[in-house]
């Protein structure tokens, strides 16, 4: 009976044993035998594991689910003090698909803090040191740029009843552009009137110039609030073309596969056939060789292009490649920030 009972058992395992290696094998159509130069084992990495008498690496943040509506979740832009703003888009659900997420870094890279903002029919515009908030008919600001303050400071309207003649406003308007002060424009349309308002900055105060349109209105990018913000790294970035500041070392093939290609607009994927394997490459920060590999990468080069090096992540036979680009942004103070996907953002920072 025992012997019955371990020559069943033994079945069992032979049987699991060839069902976990044809799992392991499914869609496998080669594997390399060559094993990794030892030249390569000391490659690591971009995440906050990475260890480095050179560099520190730590995470910034990450993006929990990607939108249709913004291919670029990850955004960084300039402001006052030499900081940084990081623009991240918040969305977990539809609650909070209209919200905004701010991360600051100082002139050293380091998090100094973190603003989160639930919508509530207000978009915000960075002007410089001011975070301005407007709807169509209200706006307020805050000095958060700055200071991180967050205090609400209302704007002051004029022309609210429109009673102003229209010479009145134009010269407003002429004066304000000349002054070269802070100012936009909005335009809407209610119950079938036509309106706009110019915000402009004068004397410490923030105004509203109200003034009835004749017809639909629409605001030019040059009159747009938006203008003062000039972003300087994003993630998302629809480009497999490896960057020219970043050197591809060496790829070690390990398996070879057969995978799509998404090409978009209701058209079904393409499908291919190539090695996936470990990159291994090579950029510079603050002066010093900075290198890092990669898992699960794809590297193809076609004729119709001169062979430019295209870089893709693959993480199971017959699936979607996902475009990989080491992209990085390099501050004048010596750190830098790293994305590879659209949903996290790393910096580095030379150890002192």
């Amino acid at each position: 009976m025992k012997n019955r009972m371990w020559i069943a058992i033994g079945m069992m395992i032979v049987v699991a044993v060839f069902y976990l290696i044809k799992w392991k094998n499914a869609g496998v159509l080669e594997r390399n035998k060559v094993p990794l130069d030892q030249a390569y084992l000391d490659f690591q990495e971009i995440n906050e594991h990475y260890q480095s008498n050179k560099f520190k690496i730590e995470k910034l943040c990450t993006v929990a689910v990607r939108s249709a509506s913004s291919p670029e979740p990850i955004r960084v832009f300039k402001t006052v003090n030499q900081q940084l703003i990081i623009d991240a888009d918040p969305k977990v659900n539809e609650e909070t698909k209209n919200d905004y997420r701010y991360y600051k870094l100082d002139r050293q890279g380091s998090l100094v803090d973190s603003i989160y903002i639930k919508y509530e029919g207000y978009w915000p515009k960075f002007i410089d040191r001011f975070m301005v908030f407007s709807n169509q008919r209200k706006a307020y600001y805050t000095t958060w740029p700055l200071d991180g303050d967050t205090t609400r400071h209302h704007f002051i309207s004029l022309n609210a009843d429109f009673s102003w003649p229209r010479d009145k406003i134009d010269q407003k308007i002429r004066a304000v552009k000349n002054r070269g002060d802070y100012y936009f424009f909005s335009a809407f349309r209610d119950n079938e009137n036509d309106f706009r308002w110019m915000a402009f900055y004068e004397q410490q105060q923030w105004y509203m110039l109200w003034e009835k349109m004749p017809g639909y209105t629409q605001v030019a990018d040059e009159d747009s609030g938006y203008r003062y913000r000039s972003d300087v790294f994003h993630t998302g970035t629809p480009d497999p073309v490896i960057p020219e500041d970043v050197r591809l070392i060496h790829f070690y093939p390990e398996e070879k596969m057969e995978y799509k290609h998404a090409i978009g607009g209701g058209t079904s994927p393409s499908s291919a056939t190539n090695w996936r394997g470990k990159g291994f490459f090579s950029t510079v920060i603050a002066g010093n060789s900075f290198s890092f590999k990669v898992d699960q990468l794809v590297v193809e080069k076609e004729r119709f292009d001169k062979f430019k090096t295209r870089l893709y992540t693959l993480k199971e036979p017959g699936g979607l490649a996902r475009i990989y680009e080491p992209a990085f942004y390099r501050s004048e103070q010596g750190f830098a920030l790293y994305s590879g996907n659209w949903d996290e953002l790393y910096i580095i920072k030379p150890q002192p």
